[in-house]
């Protein structure tokens, strides 16, 4: 008897790496003649990006910057100094071996930072960094779908999964010159910058994706007021629109854009006598497109024959759903003493840092720490930082999602507010925003060959044509036919109070065709 068998490809989702890269960091610095000399250092702040990437089958390159904030007093003197320096890395990640459609995601932290000033001069600072590194990628897995003749019996699964992905990315570059209002104080140097990219609206249209939203910047820049150095927060708000390149995306696909500030840099501009009123801005930021399809397909996870003895291989796959976008806001409010009275509060910053994702059925918990740092000066104008270390969690609830899900969450800090109280506490506030791509998956049984036996046929059961069996609630129906050499079909035109069942609905007697 001819036998057929039909087989397809499917892409089987795999993590090819995950782990940790880590860089420490050395920099021993001499200050420039015309630096203010150095008495005390104030604040050391580190801040890590991965400002370029290049992805190819076998392995994965990116460039990683260091950038080094040294906060500074120089003796006798209560205005805020400020040293700036980048160190550049490059890393590779190796795979092992080729894959199709390599996703790779990036979340460089600071593990620790030492610094320490070995003379007025010079600086002397030592640190570590370490890169969380995750490679997904597609495996290409054969499968049979179908098979015909030798009287095979195959139980099928209908199976939707994420299809035809499609993935681009553009590097933005943003420039804006921003004037402080005339009621503020004239800027005499940048003391600190930093960003964040809020994302916004996506639109697909043919072979192009639209991106839109808005980045986020502060400053702490040092001025003067009623002849005393002092400090003053700014913050400008840049949006975004751009047009990334993706072949064969339209409306048909799932697209989710995930932008990434690279980098930022903020110049004084249009100085007189050493006092600017004008701000350069420059952002860099990398959006990143991923985009599927829902595709549908069967495939065979059991076989056998009523008439040979069978002989099949199996392979565990993964499929994946197409992937789901949440986003929440969330806020939180915590208490940090000050040093002492008639202290004077000039801005919060925040960073979040050990973000977690804990998954469970319907929802999952995102954990992470708010690292506040206050910048203030005391009662004779001496500048001073704290840092409040914040921990918070947030569950969101979704009914879709299982511990088998990949949650992949972007923790943003969308706003600080603090309020300065009479007993010298201040109160603080973060809202943050959680941006969340939540995948689900499946996983099966499925065969990857099959061989019937026909020189062999089996041996009949007896000489009765049909069986009487006494079956349990829930009992399934393929399993029944396997083992009585019979079939689906043949069980339920014997039974009609089994017509569209899978399964038996109570205990109950039933008919069996034997077939072999």
């Amino acid at each position: 008897m001819e036998f057929k068998v039909n087989r397809n490809m499917v892409a089987v989702n795999e993590t090819v790496y995950d782990g940790l890269q880590e860089q420490s960091i050395e920099l021993d610095y001499v200050l420039p003649d015309y630096c203010p000399e150095i008495f005390k250092i104030v604040k050391t702040k580190v801040k890590p990006r991965v400002v370029s990437r290049s992805i190819a089958a076998d392995r994965a390159s990116y460039d990683l910057v260091v950038n080094i904030t040294v906060m500074y007093l120089s003796e006798n003197s209560n205005a805020l100094q400020c040293l700036k320096q980048k160190l550049n890395y490059t890393k590779v990640v190796e795979f092992g071996k080729s894959y199709e459609n390599v996703e790779v995601c990036l979340c460089p932290k600071v593990d620790y930072v030492n610094c320490r000033a070995v003379n007025s001069k010079r600086i002397d600072l030592r640190g570590a960094v370490s890169i969380k590194v995750k490679v997904t990628a597609d495996r290409k897995q054969e499968i049979i779908t179908d098979a015909t003749g030798c009287n095979s019996q195959l139980k099928k699964e209908q199976v939707k999964y994420a299809g035809g992905k499609l993935s681009g990315e553009k590097q933005i570059n943003l420039s804006e010159e921003t004037e402080i209002n005339a009621s503020k104080p004239s800027i005499q140097s940048i003391v600190a910058s930093d960003a964040v990219v809020i994302p916004g609206e996506k639109k697909v249209i043919a072979n192009k994706v639209v991106a839109s939203g808005e980045t986020v910047v502060k400053f702490l820049y040092s001025c003067e007021k009623e002849g005393k150095p002092s400090l003053e927060p700014l913050e400008v708000t840049i949006p975004y629109k751009q047009i990334i390149d993706v072949d064969g995306v339209d409306d048909t696909y799932d697209v989710t854009v995930t932008p990434t500030l690279s980098n930022v840099e903020s110049t004084a501009t249009g100085g007189v006598d050493g006092a600017f009123k004008r701000v350069n801005i420059e952002v860099a930021i990398l959006l990143v497109v991923k985009a599927s399809k829902v595709c549908n397909g069967e495939i065979v996870t059991d076989a056998y024959s009523t008439s040979y003895p069978c002989e099949y291989s199996t392979s565990k796959i993964r499929l994946e759903t197409t992937p789901v976008s949440i986003r929440e806001n969330t806020a939180f409010k915590s208490d940090l003493q000050t040093p002492e009275q008639e202290t004077v509060i000039h801005d919060i910053w925040t960073d979040i840092t050990n973000v977690n994702v804990n998954v469970g059925n319907g929802e999952f918990t995102v954990s992470g720490m708010a690292v506040n740092t206050v910048i203030g000066t005391n009662a004779d104008g001496t500048p001073f930082t704290i840092d409040n270390n914040q921990p918070f969690d947030y569950t969101i609830q979704y009914d879709k999602v299982t511990p088998l899900s990949t949650v992949d969450v972007d923790v943003t800090p969308a706003g600080t507010q603090y309020t300065l109280n009479t007993n010298s506490t201040i109160s603080i506030k973060n809202d943050i925003k959680i941006s969340a791509t939540v995948t689900n998956s499946e996983e099966y049984e499925a065969l990857t060959d099959i061989n019937f036996d026909s020189s062999t046929p089996l041996e009949t059961q007896g000489d009765y044509a049909l069986k009487l069996y006494y079956g349990s609630q829930g009992e399934n129906l393929w399993d029944i036919a396997k083992r009585y050499n019979s079939s689906v079909n043949s069980i339920v035109d014997e039974n009609e109070q089994l017509e569209n069942a899978s399964a038996l609905a109570a205990d109950s007697m039933i008919l069996i065709p034997i077939l072999a």
